[in-house]
């Protein structure tokens, strides 16, 4: 987890392996365009195939370089971790199209705080920006297994109503917490 320095020079935060990464905002990362996604391939086992992949944001800072989620998602407040979901969402949407272009009929999934669900207009956003595709196979929204536990009639009620948007919720990190 992050830890906050301060010093009179700058504000910084150490990441997980003592690095000194400067702080940023959200807000600041999208103006200038240091967010990128990448997609980690998924991978059926049974038809030994790829299967879809999952969208990870990775932010280009121009002084700390490359940062990795764990060097700056711990000093993300609320209102940067819903702008980081939406944009997360969003680019995954348009980025469908690209990967059916190059033959590529991929399920994304995209990870997302499940206590941010009933604050990000998930519905509204995949309305106005899904692919137009007959093809286009839906999205995955992704919560670890903890964060599921903690309130899973209201998990339930929200899979619910995203299922006819083509939206499905899947756990991540399966076993890694408390079932």
């Amino acid at each position: 987890m992050a830890s906050y320095e301060h010093s009179e020079e700058r504000h910084r935060f150490s990441g997980p392996h003592g690095s000194d990464v400067p702080r940023f905002s959200i807000d600041e990362a999208l103006s200038n365009k240091w967010l990128d996604v990448w997609y980690q391939p998924k991978i059926d086992l049974r038809r030994k195939c790829l299967a879809g992949a999952e969208a990870l944001v990775r932010v280009h800072h121009p002084q700390a370089g490359l940062l990795w989620p764990e060097d700056y998602l711990a000093a993300l407040d609320e209102e940067s971790l819903l702008k980081l979901s939406e944009y997360s969402l969003v680019t995954s949407l348009r980025h469908w199209t690209v990967f059916a272009e190059a033959g590529f009929g991929l399920r994304l999934s995209i990870n997302v705080p499940a206590s941010l669900l009933p604050k990000i207009p998930v519905s509204a956003l995949v309305a106005a920006h899904r692919p137009q595709s007959e093809k286009w196979p839906g999205l995955i929204l992704e919560l670890t297994e903890d964060q599921i536990v903690r309130d899973l009639p209201a998990i339930r009620q929200i899979a619910k109503e995203f299922k006819t948007s083509a939206i499905a919720l899947a756990i991540d990190e399966f076993g890694a917490g408390y079932s």
